[in-house]
C-alpha cells in the first residue's frame, strides 16, 4: 500500500509546485488512477466519505500530489460537507509545523459576551520560524457570536469554545502567512459554521461518464438533498 501511494504522490510537489493534474487531458494515467481509485474505494481503512466513491478518491489524489502527501493522509484529514471537501484543523496546524514554525497559543479571557452572558475567551496563534514572530489574527467568542457561528444548529461552540477557538485562530493564522498549506479550501470547522452551496464534488462528476459518475458514489437522492437545501436557503 505504502508502495502504490508513493507513485501517486511526489515529494518534491509542494501546495505552490507544478504539476500535471490528474484531470488535465495532458495526464495519460487518467485511466490508471481512475482504477486505482476504484480498488482504494473497497477497503475499510479510509473514511465512509470515500468508501465505494472512486470520484472523491480521485480529488484526493489530486490534492495529495498538490500537497505532497500521501492520498491517506489527505483522506483521513479531509471532510466532505455538503459537498464541498475542507481539510480538518488538526491537519492545517500539523502543515504548519511540517513548514519549519514553532507555534504558541495566546489565550485568556476580555470581557464577556453580555447577550449570552458568557466569558469573552479568546485565541491567537503566534508562530516563530527563524526568529521571526507571525502573530495571526484574534479570534474570541464574540466574533464567532457576531458572525452566527456560535447559535448555529449543532453548533460545537457552546459545548467547546476553547477547542473552537483553537481551530479558528490555526485557520486564520494560515490563511494570512501561508494560503498555500490548505490549498484554497476552507477549513472543514469553516464549512460546519459557513456552509458553501456550491458543490466541489457534484461539479466535477457532472464532467465524467455517465458510467463514471455512478461508479463515483455520487448519488441522485445526495445531489436532490442539496438542491432541495439551497432552495430552502433562498427561500429564507
Amino acid at each position: 500500500m505504502a508502495w502504490i501511494f508513493s507513485k501517486l504522490t511526489n515529494s518534491n510537489f509542494g501546495p505552490m509546485n507544478q504539476h500535471v493534474s490528474i484531470f488535465s487531458p495532458q495526464n495519460e494515467t487518467f485511466e490508471k488512477s481512475l482504477k486505482m481509485a476504484e480498488s482504494l474505494s473497497k477497503t475499510d481503512l479510509i473514511p465512509d466519505s470515500f468508501k465505494g466513491k472512486p470520484g472523491n478518491i480521485l480529488i484526493a489524489m489530486e490534492l495529495a500530489q498538490r500537497a505532497g502527501d500521501s492520498p491517506l493522509m489527505i483522506m483521513q484529514n479531509m471532510q466532505i460537507i455538503n459537498g464541498n471537501p475542507g481539510f480538518k484543523a488538526q491537519y492545517i496546524n500539523a502543515k504548519i509545523n511540517d513548514a519549519g514554525y514553532k507555534i504558541t497559543y495566546e489565550e485568556g479571557t476580555d470581557g464577556e459576551v453580555k447577550e449570552k452572558k458568557i466569558p469573552n475567551l479568546y485565541c491567537r496563534v503566534i508562530a516563530e520560524k527563524n526568529g521571526q514572530k507571525f502573530i495571526g489574527p484574534r479570534v474570541d467568542i464574540r466574533m464567532a457570536v457576531e458572525e452566527g457561528w456560535y447559535d448555529r444548529k449543532m453548533s460545537k461552540w457552546p459545548n467547546m469554545p476553547e477547542v473552537m477557538l483553537v481551530n479558528r485562530a490555526v485557520t486564520f493564522w494560515a490563511k494570512k502567512f501561508e494560503p498555500g498549506i490548505g490549498l484554497g479550501f476552507p477549513t472543514a470547522e469553516e464549512a460546519e459554521d459557513t456552509p458553501i452551496k456550491n458543490s466541489v464534488i457534484a461539479d466535477i462528476n457532472a464532467d465524467l461518464s455517465p458510467s463514471m459518475a455512478y461508479s463515483s458514489g455520487i448519488e441522485d437522492a445526495e445531489l436532490e438533498e442539496t438542491q432541495k437545501e439551497d432552495e430552502d436557503d433562498n427561500i429564507i
